[in-house]
């Protein structure tokens, strides 16, 4: 079990090698740009949100809400820390067609995996999708959607 209280930052470092590892998402971005894209190159389009001025759109972002603990009666002992988080895909646009098969893509690497060792010790017991979110928005007059999913990853 881990006790150190990072269960937040061992879930982000799960979902991040999870995004950067996947053929997937990799599949997905070369099918929008229409060229190959390196499974190598995947880590240079996910980021822990906001995603660094410049990336190249589309981009997957991770972000972690307040996780929350379940803990033992008559102890103090955190048998683990159930850690929602949102990851989405990013894009200039003005829908959401051209992003969803990098969304699907997020979405089959992060969802349904259990029991997956974290570092220091710990364990990702579960992930899985909690809900979807999809919205737009707008800054200095360029369009910009947000498609993706909320996610509950579970670490002891």
């Amino acid at each position: 079990m881990s006790r150190y209280g990072d269960e937040a930052v061992q879930a982000m470092e799960w979902v991040y090698a999870a995004l950067t590892g996947s053929q997937a998402v990799a599949d997905a971005l070369a099918a929008i740009e229409g060229h190959p894209v390196a499974l190598g190159d995947v880590e240079d389009r996910v980021w822990p949100e906001p995603a660094p001025s410049g990336t190249p759109y589309p981009f997957l972002t991770y972000s972690v809400a307040e996780s929350l603990d379940t803990l033992a009666v008559g102890d103090e002992a955190r048998i683990m820390s159930s850690v929602p988080m949102i990851v989405k895909a990013v894009d200039k646009a003005r829908g959401y067609d051209r992003m969803a098969p990098l969304a699907r893509a997020a979405y089959a690497a992060v969802h349904g995996h259990s029991n997956v060792p974290v570092a220091d010790g710990g364990v990702m017991l579960s992930a899985r999708r909690t809900g979807g979110i999809q919205y737009p928005e707008q800054g200095a007059g360029i369009e910009y959607r947000h498609l993706g999913h909320r996610l509950m990853v579970e670490i002891n």
